[in-house]
């Protein structure tokens, strides 16, 4: 009996098909949530992504404002019949009984308290009013007036004190007798533990009060000519990976002196040596098309950042059951070892990352491709309507690889509907990607975590993540800021009218980069939201 062939789908019907895509939902890591919480939030559930024709006709329509929110916030393109400037005096007199009201709370009051709604009866607290008048298009005359009733609640920029100021208050705790523990938790956050920890460790008593300790100078016990012999096996490449151990080893054994390992190293920072992570080169990435297309994009993300958008990074991973650490507890004599087990279906996790925080992730069973990116995007798009809904397209610009599922046409006409700025990463270039660093401890939390199971490694991917906190991220992006210099090297920066934005004969740094475009006032803003 001969076998009927089985038909081939046409390729209409396999693109319709690809349309419908399994996915979870935008997880935030840093929402608190149980362990049946966090496996039916990552839960598969299939979805139709919309094409580019689709998207052409779809566009948001204008809705009618429900409360005092919307009524403040109000713009003409998005509102009906919005507060006009010239009704501001309502809203004042409004702010007049609502400052009545909370008088004597002020400043310390509640910002969860509410008030009667007197359009629609409706409860509005303090604090959603004070943001939705930061968003107003008419923030300039409820802020006037509210200054003029000495109401600062407006002014929200939280001025950073003084860290002499910080240490003092730290010290006065610790001379009162607590403990680390108890400083921070007095300091309210405003301290980390490890910050206290570094006080109590750099600072001594002096009588009745704390005095910085004075670190000891070791005593040069090194001749010239031991200084010399250190120099040449220095110079010499191949010592690179050699140990300040080594090193005074080869110093003993060849002049029969006893010295220690501190004057070895003392030695080396005097002739201008520190430890540095030993990076493999990739030849492929010297090419010089590779370089010219670094500086350029390193151009267009200093000048981007500099007129004051926001760098939101966006990136994918894939993980497995096999995740494991790479180092491990074992007797002395005895290897640590790890029992290789059944590796599972791998995962495919996709992120997005503001400089003030992870803006949520998804997980896939599948690779990501054009229509699971797309869906992505459309999440992030409504993450950042959240934050700022009136100048999202303005406050925000993408960052993302070079990944064929990023550049389809699919994608580009999406983002083109939503009017958000987009920039590609130049080839070979990951250091100038911030979510590269935060993979890099993402994978290295999850790797210390026992998985055993699927749900085991779902539940290890939100706990691997919820441990990456503000000042990692923040971190991050520092590194990626330090990483313009390498690309820039000493090319002319020029904005749209040819005017040079920086001087061509500046020797770039961290600082400089860094102040050019003013990131740590960009992101004293982001912290606010």
């Amino acid at each position: 009996m001969v076998k009927k062939r089985k038909s081939k789908k046409s390729f209409k019907e396999v693109q319709v098909a690809s349309n419908y895509i399994e996915t979870t939902d935008l997880i935030d890591p840093w929402i608190e949530r149980t362990r049946d919480q966090i496996l039916h939030v990552s839960k598969w559930r299939q979805i139709r992504i919309s094409t580019s024709e689709e998207d052409k006709t779809s566009y948001p329509e204008g809705y009618p404002y429900e409360y005092i929110l919307d009524f403040i916030a109000g713009e003409s393109d998005t509102v009906e019949n919005p507060l006009p400037v010239s009704e501001a005096e309502e809203f004042a007199i409004k702010a007049d009984e609502l400052l009545t009201e909370f008088s004597s709370k002020a400043p310390e009051y509640d910002l969860n308290d509410s008030l009667l709604n007197y359009k629609l009866d409706k409860e509005v607290t303090i604090g959603q009013m004070l943001d939705a008048i930061k968003i107003s298009p008419y923030q300039y005359e409820f802020q006037t007036y509210l200054e003029q009733n000495q109401w600062n609640t407006i002014n929200t920029i939280k001025i950073k004190p003084k860290e002499e100021d910080l240490i003092i208050e730290t010290i006065d705790h610790l001379k009162r007798g607590l403990s680390l523990k108890e400083t921070t938790n007095e300091m309210k956050g405003r301290v980390s533990y490890e910050k206290v920890k570094d006080i109590f460790k750099n600072y001594k008593i002096y009588g009745e009060k704390y005095v910085r300790k004075v670190k000891r100078k070791l005593t040069p016990a090194l001749k010239p000519e031991h200084l010399q012999f250190l120099k040449e096996i220095s110079e010499d490449p191949r010592n690179t990976v050699l140990s300040g151990r080594e090193r005074k080893l080869l110093l003993c054994n060849h002049f029969g002196i006893r010295i220690g390992t501190d004057h070895v190293r003392q030695a080396l920072k005097e002739m201008g040596y520190s430890i540095k992570r030993i990076r493999t080169f990739v030849p492929e990435a010297d090419r010089v098309s590779h370089k010219n297309a670094r500086c350029r994009v390193a151009q267009q993300l200093i000048l981007l950042q500099q007129s004051g958008k926001e760098l939101v990074s966006i990136d994918e991973c894939q993980v497995n059951r096999g995740e494991t650490a790479h180092y491990g507890w074992a007797k002395k004599g005895q290897k640590a070892l790890n029992i290789n087990g059944f590796k599972g279906k791998p995962l495919q996790i996709i992120t997005a990352v503001r400089s003030c925080g992870l803006l949520g992730y998804i997980i896939r069973p599948k690779k990501i491709d054009q229509f699971g990116y797309k869906h992505f995007l459309g999440l992030i798009f409504g993450k950042l309507k959240e934050i700022d809904p009136v100048n999202y397209k303005d406050r925000f610009f993408l960052f993302m690889d070079n990944a064929s599922a990023h550049k389809t046409k699919l994608v580009k006409d999406y983002i083109e509907t939503q009017g958000i700025t987009v920039l590609c990463n130049a080839p070979m270039t990951p250091q100038l990607n911030p979510i590269e660093y935060i993979f890099s401890m993402f994978k290295w939390n999850l790797r210390r975590m026992p998985m055993s199971n699927d749900e085991a490694l779902i539940e290890y991917i939100y706990d691997a993540f919820k441990r990456i906190r503000p000042r990692h991220i923040y971190n991050a992006y520092i590194h990626s800021i330090r990483s313009y210099k390498a690309s820039l090297r000493y090319e002319q920066l020029h904005d749209a009218r040819g005017y040079n934005k920086i001087d061509a004969k500046i020797k770039f740094s961290g600082k400089h980069i860094k102040a050019l475009i003013n990131f740590d006032k960009l992101n004293t803003k982001k912290q606010e939201d």
